[in-house]
């Protein structure tokens, strides 16, 4: 014989004509309620629903007993690793479908503009603290335009040098020149193929909150 467990939709009344209702029941053969006649038989298959979306995780179910003051269909939201995003009830479930969609569309908009914001610290930062060698780091694979370049670069620096010469002392002049102006100077000469470059590099190698990668 085999059992199985079903949810159902129907009550039983005791002796005093209290209603009770009935969360599971464990059978072998089930066709009749007790005291209410044939009953329905709700399974996995009309109130359960899992899909990705993507690749968020979301499972809609149908609350068949107790329910919930805003509906009686509950979603949960789950992030690509596993952890819940969000979870809530409504009373259909096209509006769970339509909750989690939201839901997963705003937070993949939160989490793009926080990416941009590092993104962009990550190169002020990288600008501030930059090895002496990022150029040829940089441009390896063409040796030629890496060495065009770092003479730009020296250009860039003894302008701010002849600049600020007459105001501070050599080593304070250095310091302020190769920690702020000459880096974003740097930047305005190049073309756009080559910023672009220069960024991606930057991104490979620093992480404003991490640090050196």
């Amino acid at each position: 014989m085999i059992s199985a467990r079903f949810y159902v939709n129907c009550k039983m009344y005791d002796k005093q004509n209290t209603n009770i209702n009935i969360k599971t029941l464990i059978m072998s053969k089930l066709t009749e309620c007790p005291n209410k006649g044939s009953i329905e038989i709700v399974t996995n298959e009309t109130n359960n629903y899992r899909y990705t979306y993507k690749k968020y995780d979301v499972e809609i179910t149908r609350i068949t007993f107790g329910g919930n003051k805003k509906g009686d269909w509950a979603v949960d939201i789950y992030k690509p690793y596993g952890v819940r995003l969000r979870n809530e009830c409504f009373r259909s479930k096209q509006d769970c479908i339509d909750y989690a969609q939201w839901q997963i569309e705003n937070h993949l908009s939160r989490m793009e503009s926080e990416q941009m914001a590092v993104q962009i610290d990550s190169i002020v930062w990288f600008g501030l603290n930059y090895p002496q060698n990022f150029i040829d780091e940089c441009w390896s694979d063409d040796p030629c335009l890496a060495n065009h370049l770092n003479d730009k670069f020296q250009s860039c620096t003894q302008v701010m040098l002849k600049r600020d010469g007459e105001k501070m002392n050599e080593y304070q002049v250095r310091k302020f020149a190769m920690s702020y102006g000459v880096f974003t100077r740097f930047l305005t000469m190049l073309d756009n193929g080559n910023r672009e470059k220069l960024y991606d590099y930057i991104l490979s190698v620093y992480n404003h909150r991490k640090g050196w990668l």
